[in-house]
């Protein structure tokens, strides 16, 4: 029989690999490559640090069991566990971390946050995002079908809870008619010329589509002359798109690629160009970019068939080897051109584009640091500089087709912060400065918005948006000053319209999907939305003033598109005001509809009440805003964009498929809304008269200004009409809503409105109020019903 075994046997140490790897590796059993400080493992799940043992025998990934050590050392094995406990730990904040910086795509809102059933105990997940579920899904009669997600204005507009969606669908339906026969006798303006290209005959006696391109173009000297414009510095407003190119490397591809003839000489004395070569492995898209240019400074909408054949030709093109920095300039200029001069309210006709720009760009290594990959390379890729400006340009088209449409961005998980020491040697200019700054703050935004979990903060969202664009760009009183906005970049004007596009959108949602009917939602939205119109009024005063200085022969009727500036204002503003008006129109609506807190529209002074623009924030005294007001600014604002008092100017705008389709959209939301104005008048009037044949009642009735003809404003809206009743019903109503107004001003707000009467003292208010209800909801949709079944068409406010 054995004896026991000594001391020596029990305490045996056996041989240990060495530990190399970091704790969150180890214990995920994930392949580590020891970089220090930090793995390439933990890089890209976004923690900061990687947690290493300091005894490369040590097991810092998980609970360690120590060897055995001899009992007379008892201190070293109370120090292993001390070591193991917090080794355990630090994986354990290391977890927690790199799950919240996962979590910041999906929403950050913790309020609602549970514990899902099919997960591990004291695991916890977000509540599903309820913008999940605000979409609109369009079925064409043709087949196209396209999903708008939740800040598309396409689906606030159809989704509206209230009402306004059905309204304006059947009004559209009328006025549809009208903008199909606008665009029959406007054939250019289709945006199917891609797809009928397919259809055109061949040209005859040519052999390439190479030499339709040639026959295409005009003369050498010409060419020249073009470039030089697209980046002189007198017209750096317009082609706001140059700054992704390098003149210097353009002029050499042109030299190169277009061949000219000594032979054969163009009416205007110039060379013809009978030859374009690609440089080594066909590389098109240098010859592809110079084309872009052209159609941008030249041929604007009517950019010959060959061109468009040839664009679209290389475009397309699927094999591996178009990795050209040229493809990447090709596809963004093409992106643009889409934007600018086939005009729609969103960027429906870009999301192909931006989709094989954006893998691309990643292909290309844009998203890496440029001024390290690219160094020593600029005579072939152009300057440092452009390539930056190319990517930031990129990421920006990304979020703002993105925030439009109402889809995930395509860059979702982008480092903007590569610094070293070759990127320290770049100077970016002012304008990518700010540009970096608004999509490093706003695409967080974006991801949470499109996230399928997670509450998004939309309210922390439009501070944090117009605390930026009161921090970082001019005073926005500045824009709507003439002379002060002359000395504003148009590149500050870009960034400006896409964070008012979010401001109002990010706002909206709380109105429409959150059901946060607060005064401070209509509030914001009515100031940002106010500011918007009388932004796009000033642009488009300021685009018409710089046409007729340096292109007045585009002015007349001999030329049938937008001249240049104007049509770089279809760009800047992009879907801005057909965002704003279908916002503003459906708050209206709502408040028009809805007989809250014994709210009377008509009994207000609302002369007295003043606008100021000068900030995006609204004051304290907006939070109860008068609604006869509010309408009367909107119409007032828009009516300014859309029907301008100078003839010239109602004529441009209708040579635009853009315009024309804003003026349609503005007119239905217009119709729907003073529709609604006109039974809310009627009712209220009605009841008044009620009032004043009661013989039980001394009424008296007085009008602040004389309806006359000669005492309407200039925008055609009638004066509005105060009314006073010596009433106690009346009296004690409208008691109670002087005093619900002086409480909303101070901000002692309580509650939320809903569509039910409410905040109502005696029964008699409640049967008074619901009375006033029913006949305005009787007699307007008697009146609707006459309206939508009439056979006839809907015009436009103004038919030029």
């Amino acid at each position: 029989m054995k004896g026991p075994q000594s001391d020596s046997a029990v305490h045996k140490q056996t041989r240990r690999k060495p530990v190399k790897s970091c704790a969150f590796c180890r214990q995920r059993k994930l392949k580590c490559d020891h970089q220090r400080p930090l793995c390439s493992s933990c890089r890209a799940r976004g923690l900061s640090s990687c947690v290493y043992a300091l005894n490369k025998f040590e097991d810092c990934a998980g609970p360690v069991t120590p060897d055995p050590v001899p009992s007379n050392v008892p201190e070293l094995l109370d120090n292993s566990r001390i070591v193991a406990s917090l080794l355990r730990q630090v994986t354990s904040l290391q977890e927690q971390l790199a799950e919240k910086n996962r979590l910041l795509d999906y929403g950050s809102g913790s309020a609602g946050s549970h514990t899902a059933d099919n997960s591990p105990q004291g695991i916890v997940s977000k509540p599903w995002n309820p913008l999940n579920k605000f979409y609109y899904f369009q079925c064409k009669g043709s087949g196209r079908r396209i999903l708008y997600g939740p800040t598309s204005f396409r689906t606030n507009l159809h989704n509206h809870r209230f009402g306004f969606g059905e309204k304006y669908e059947q009004i559209w339906a009328k006025i549809k008619v009208e903008r199909n026969k606008w665009k029959q006798s406007h054939p250019g303006s289709s945006s199917l010329q891609e797809l009928l290209n397919i259809e055109d005959e061949h040209t005859p006696n040519t052999r390439s589509l190479i030499q339709e391109v040639c026959a295409s173009l005009p003369s050498f000297e010409t060419c020249v002359d073009l470039i030089n414009t697209f980046f002189d510095p007198v017209y750096s407003q317009l082609f706001l798109v140059n700054k992704v190119l390098d003149k210097h490397k353009i002029m050499h591809d042109f030299h190169s690629s277009f061949i000219p003839t000594n032979e054969e000489l163009l009416p205007d004395g110039g060379r013809r160009i009978v030859f374009l070569v690609p440089s080594t492995k066909k590389n098109y898209y240098k010859i592809g970019v110079i084309l872009m240019i052209l159609s941008w400074n030249l041929f604007h909408r009517d950019t010959p068939t060959a061109i468009t054949k040839f664009i679209v030709y290389l475009t397309g093109q699927s094999t591996g080897k178009t990795f050209f920095i040229e493809r990447a300039q090709l596809l963004f200029l093409s992106s643009y051109y889409f934007k600018t001069f086939v005009q729609n309210v969103d960027d429906t006709h870009t999301i192909n584009t931006i989709s094989l720009l954006v893998s691309t760009a990643l292909s290309l290594g844009l998203d890496r640091d440029i001024a390290l990959i690219y160094k020593g390379q600029e005579n072939v890729v152009g300057s440092i500089k452009s390539l930056r400006n190319l990517w930031y340009s990129i990421v920006f088209l990304d979020l703002e087709s993105s925030f439009r449409l109402g889809r995930p961005l395509m860059l979702s998980h982008i480092d903007l912060d590569y610094e070293t020491a070759e990127t320290a040697e770049v100077e970016d200019d002012d304008y990518i400065e700010k540009l970096k700054k608004f999509i490093k703050l706003t695409r967080p935004f974006q991801r949470q918005a499109m996230a399928k979990r997670g509450i998004p903060q939309l309210e922390m969202f439009c501070d944090k948006i117009i605390d930026f664009v009161e921090t970082c760009l001019p005073p926005v009183g500045d824009f709507l000053n003439k002379k002060k906005f002359n000395n504003i970049s148009f590149y500050d004007v870009q960034i400006l319209s896409l964070a008012l596009e979010m401001i109002m959108g990010f706002n909206n949602l709380r109105f429409s999907v959150m059901e946060e009917l607060c005064p401070q939602v209509k509030a914001t939205n009515l100031q940002s939305g106010m500011y918007t119109f009388a932004l796009l009024k000033a642009l488009g005063d300021r685009c018409f003033e710089l046409d007729q200085k340096y292109f007045p022969q585009m002015i007349g009727d001999g030329y049938k598109y937008l001249p240049p500036y104007l049509t770089l204002l279809t760009n800047l503003s992009g879907g801005l005001f057909a965002r704003t008006t279908s916002i503003i129109s459906a708050i209206l609506y709502c408040h028009l509809t809805m007989f809250e807190n014994n709210d009377f529209i008509f009994v207000k002074n609302v002369n007295k009440f003043k606008w100021d623009l000068s900030t995006l924030k609204p004051p304290k005294r907006m939070l109860k805003v008068p609604l006869l007001a509010a309408i009367n600014k909107y119409k007032e604002i828009s009516d300014a964009w859309m029907n301008p008092k100078d003839e010239v100017k109602r004529q441009i705008g209708m040579r635009s498929y853009g315009f024309v389709i804003t003026k349609h959209m503005y007119f239905t939301v217009r119709t729907v809304l003073d529709k609604a104005l006109e039974y809310r008048k009627m009712a209220e009037n009605s009841w008044a008269s009620q009032l004043n044949a009661n013989p039980d009642h001394s009424a008296v009735q007085t009008r602040e200004m004389s309806p006359s003809p000669a005492n309407q404003t200039e925008q055609g809206v009638e004066p509005p009409v105060s009314y006073r009743f010596h009433s106690p019903e009346l009296d004690l109503l409208l008691t109670n809503q002087m005093q619900n107004d002086l409480a909303s001003i101070d901000g002692s707000t309580s509650g939320s409105d809903t569509v039910q009467v409410k905040g109502l003292c005696t029964e008699k208010e409640a049967e008074m109020l619901q009375m006033i209800t029913d006949e305005f909801w009787q007699s307007y949709n008697s009146g609707w019903e006459e309206l939508v079944n009439n056979p006839g068409t809907i015009p436009l406010l103004d038919s030029n």
